[in-house]
């Protein structure tokens, strides 16, 4: 069994995309690093597969890879949840207001 916050916690020297690509296709190598399958909540993501073909640029040193993973899907409003199965997407948790 796959330690998934181990996986996340991987230190990485530099990840750099030299070219804007689809937040997809991020996903599928980050899934690659981490070993564990990453799926969308597409149920509370009315536009899941919009965000997922969002062109991203993602440029970061001394980090790990899930902060690869949050820089990525906060430029479009995600962010993710570990479970037993994997990471699922989910949307951004709204910020607290004062109403």
């Amino acid at each position: 069994m796959i330690d998934v916050q181990a996986a996340l916690d991987q230190p990485i020297r530099e990840y750099r995309l030299s070219e804007r690509v689809a937040l997809r296709s991020v996903l599928v190598e980050l899934e690659e690093m981490v070993g564990v399958p990453i799926s969308i909540d597409s149920r509370h993501i009315e536009d899941a597969v919009t965000r997922l073909e969002t062109p991203i640029r993602v440029s970061m040193k001394s980090t790990t890879v899930g902060g690869i993973l949050k820089a990525a899907l906060e430029l479009v409003q995600l962010s993710f949840k570990i479970e037993k199965s994997g990471l699922l997407i989910i949307p951004e948790p709204k910020a607290a207001t004062n109403e």
